[in-house]
């Protein structure tokens, strides 16, 4: 039950004793003869419910943020410091944008050299809902950049399903989504995730499952096409200080996450440290169960809280767990380096002389 299921013992420890599965199977077996507490039907069924929500925000914010309710849900789920959605909602800050969904003609019409640039953005719970501006971040970060972006319509991943040991109703979601992406990408289109748990489930978990999907990290795509986008760019040097902050799952299951995020920066003409954490605590919904808040604070206060309180660069976290958890406990939320990207590339186009 104390397990965060952030993978590390899998992919970081040399023995790589996958807990986590270990956990998923345990819990699904268990309950299968005893009941479940309320709280892990809430979790696993998180993302087929939040879209629901989103359609009124404000609403859904005033509900869930009122005391009555955040102490009744709150008894009776044992779910605690539920955030916010997002308002606007995405859907409209890309309707603005007149982003497109893919289809399986539109992406199979393309030319080989737009091939080449066009890119599906996938997306996950975390953004889509709680911080959709991370999302059209990436959005403009890679239309600017000269991609053609396509947006896919939202899917559940079924990842909390798994962490809970649901994995039947996970094996079932697993086989539909990749049927789903099979229909709309049947181009071969490369994908791009944005939290990477999520993105990381796609390749490690939905392997698992014998349906592995090819979602690459922001800064895994940025990298490998960094001789595309990198002449385009106006020579610039920025002053400002940043530190990376990297999901833990991240840092473990793709050693090079850290390294590619740096040389992205770089390019840029930005420069990126690198701060040398352990895990923040909350790891998905482990952070929001009653039962685990004392560790989850326990967990941020070894490392995080005293380096973000230090800390005289800007902070940055790829992690929307990691994002939600300094929020909680230091007051102030760390951007995605997305956004500071993006942020570069608009105010260098907004200057006179850049088109």
């Amino acid at each position: 039950d104390g397990c965060l299921s952030c993978s590390a013992c899998a992919t970081g420890c040399p023995i790589r004793v996958d807990i986590p599965t270990y956990k998923s199977t345990f819990l699904e077996q268990y309950h299968s003869r005893y009941l479940r507490p309320p709280r892990d039907h809430l979790m696993a069924r998180l993302e087929t419910t939040l879209p629901v929500l989103a359609r009124a925000p404000r609403l859904a914010n005033l509900v869930s943020t009122g005391p009555i309710f955040t102490g009744l849900i709150g008894w009776w789920s044992g779910v605690i410091d539920p955030p916010a959605l997002s308002h606007p909602p995405l859907r409209t800050r890309l309707r603005a944008r007149g982003a497109q969904q893919p289809t399986g003609q539109t992406l199979s019409d393309l030319t080989d050299s737009d091939r080449a640039r066009a890119v599906v953005l996938i997306q996950d719970a975390f953004t889509t809902f709680y911080e959709a501006e991370v999302v059209t971040a990436t959005y403009d970060l890679l239309t600017t950049l000269g991609f053609k972006v396509f947006v896919a319509p939202f899917f559940p991943s079924g990842k909390a399903a798994h962490v809970k040991g649901f994995l039947a109703r996970f094996k079932r979601r697993a086989a539909r989504n990749a049927a789903l992406l099979e229909r709309l990408n049947p181009a071969g289109v490369t994908m791009v995730g944005i939290d990477p748990a999520v993105v990381l489930a796609f390749r490690d978990i939905y392997r698992d499952a014998g349906v592995p999907i090819d979602v690459k990290l922001p800064q895994e795509f940025l990298e490998s096409t960094r001789a595309q986008w990198r002449d385009a760019l106006p020579p610039t040097k920025s002053t400002s200080r940043y530190r990376l902050y990297a999901h833990c799952t991240e840092r473990t299951a793709r050693t090079q996450a850290v390294d590619e995020w740096s040389r992205v920066f770089e390019a840029f003409g930005i420069a990126l440290e690198v701060a040398q954490v352990g895990c923040c605590g909350m790891c998905g919904a482990y952070g929001h169960e009653r039962v685990h808040l004392e560790t989850s604070r326990a967990v941020y206060q070894l490392s995080w809280s005293e380096a973000i309180a230090e800390d005289e660069a800007r902070p940055l976290a790829t992690g929307h767990s990691c994002r939600s958890q300094v929020k909680r406990f230091s007051g102030s939320r760390p951007p995605h380096p997305v956004e500071v990207l993006a942020a570069a590339c608009s105010s260098r186009s907004a200057r006179p002389g850049n088109s």
